[in-house]
């Protein structure tokens, strides 16, 4: 698609197909464009395709300080980053007015818009993202960045932005007494955030002053609109936002007729997404095995696959064993128990070594059991007492 202003002529053969009910990319009046989720790696970070518009969104959480009228709740904030590369017309408009794309009215009204169907409808539990009340409390930062505008970017940066949330997760925290420890990933598995429900973006194209109203434009019918009428619907029914720009006026009938196209839009978006969603955890729980338990004896011990891990844990178990054993026995290594037998023990003071000159015989023909005599050896050369005859 080329990505430049269009002409005369392509502006009315847009205006002229979409009076015939066929659309310049060959979608009709009432069907949207093909929507894709691919979360990243990290939580919280998620791209998202609308056609081919494409918005790349990820969630930060940090520790600050909660307002004081508000001491026990969170904050959950927006950045919207439309680059002058992601169209012709944003690179246009930024040479000409030398603005910075974070400037952009357009970026500045879909901040206003996510604010809306997200923190003022509720959307997130902010009371979960308490700490310690009036002293430390989460704060989510949602930034988005537009990668390529190819049409309704609106919508495409509020689902980038509900995945993201919805993808997230949090560290642990634990508070004994006036202290906050906060573990790693490493040390716990981190907690989702606290979501009531998904509220979805639908944006209509108003054209012929009011009379023709198509969902999801593409770039080169959002040249020819008059307005747009933006709807945010949950998978309950429930309006969460309602938006409409550009001087074109528009039936009440038709806007209750859209609204129901956005019901049926929203419920087939939360249904991708959380089936998207599901497939990602269902990768990394395939991805990253737990550690195995090998069951013995003596103890549990864990078995990672990525190491030689069965030779490991065998050697701690025979480890474990030796020094149990160590624990039952005398603390005297050099003692020997033999039977009441004939034997004859010569100690050589200065090499510090013993012989034996006969062997122990190995059983008896005597029935009656004879007390063992112990034998001490000390470790010491000299000064060993010698056995009597």
């Amino acid at each position: 698609m080329r990505d430049e202003p269009l002409s005369l002529l392509e502006k009315n053969f847009a205006l002229e197909a979409l009076q015939a009910g066929i659309r310049v990319d060959g979608r009709k009046i009432d069907e949207a464009r093909l929507v894709n989720f691919e979360f990243g790696s990290q939580y919280g970070t998620v791209t998202v395709r609308l056609g081919k518009t494409k918005v790349f969104s990820s969630a930060i959480a940090e520790v600050v300080e909660p307002t004081i009228d508000r001491p026990a709740e969170g904050f959950v904030t927006f950045s919207v980053d439309l680059s002058p590369m992601a169209s012709e017309n944003l690179m246009l408009e930024y040479l000409y007015s030398g603005r910075t794309s974070s400037t952009l009215e357009e970026a500045a009204e879909i901040v206003r818009f996510l604010q809306q169907i997200i923190r003022e409808n509720q959307a997130i539990d902010t009371e979960t993202l308490c700490i310690v009340a009036g002293v430390q409390v989460w704060a989510i930062r949602v930034d988005i960045h537009v990668l390529d505008h190819c049409g309704n970017v609106l919508d495409a940066c509020c689902m980038a932005a509900v995945a993201s949330l919805l993808h997230m997760r949090k560290p642990v925290v634990t508070v004994v007494g006036k202290d906050v420890f906060i573990h790693g990933i490493d040390e716990r598995e981190p907690v989702p955030l606290t979501v009531h429900h998904l509220p979805i973006s639908v944006s209509f194209g108003i054209f012929l002053d009011g009379d023709l109203i198509a969902i999801d434009p593409s770039i080169q019918e959002e040249s020819v609109m008059e307005g747009t009428l933006s709807i945010a619907v949950n998978a309950h029914k429930e309006i969460c936002a309602f938006r409409k720009a550009g001087g074109a006026s528009i039936e009440t009938s038709l806007i209750f007729k859209n609204a129901s196209y956005a019901y049926l839009r929203a419920t087939e978006v939360t249904v991708q997404l959380e089936k998207a969603l599901k497939d990602t955890y269902s990768r990394n729980a395939v991805a990253s095995v737990k550690p195995l338990q090998v069951e013995t004896t003596k103890k549990s011990f864990p078995l990672n696959e990525q190491v030689q891990g069965v030779t490991t844990v065998w050697k701690q178990v025979a480890k474990q064993s030796a020094l149990e054993d160590k624990e039952k026995t005398v603390d005297q290594p050099n003692i020997t128990s033999v039977t009441n037998a004939e034997m004859e023990i010569f100690i050589d003071d200065s090499e510090e070594s013993y012989t034996k000159s006969d062997e122990l015989s190995a059983s008896t023909d005597s029935d009656e059991e004879t007390a063992p005599a112990v034998i001490a050896r000390p470790r010491g050369g000299k000064g060993r007492p010698k056995s009597k005859k």
